[in-house]
């Protein structure tokens, strides 16, 4: 069974990328095949599906959404 989870943060526009991996690695058991994480930022986009190549703690984002893929 596959898992989302994310974070939306309008006020301050400063959403914690670390809490996006942790809660990916939260959903670990429900994916091992794939995982994600998309950052968004009015219209622009930043997606990274390699845990390793998963940002550092950015500023300025709005929205993080993570996935697990089974």
């Amino acid at each position: 069974m596959c898992g989302i989870c994310g974070e939306i943060d309008f006020d301050n526009k400063n959403v914690r990328v670390e809490s996006v991996r942790t809660m990916c690695n939260v959903l670990a058991h429900r994916g091992p095949d794939d995982e994600g994480v998309v950052l968004l930022r009015g219209d622009q986009y930043l997606e990274a599906r390699d845990p390793k190549s998963f940002p550092p703690v950015e500023s300025g984002f709005e929205v993080a959404f993570g996935h697990r893929r089974l």
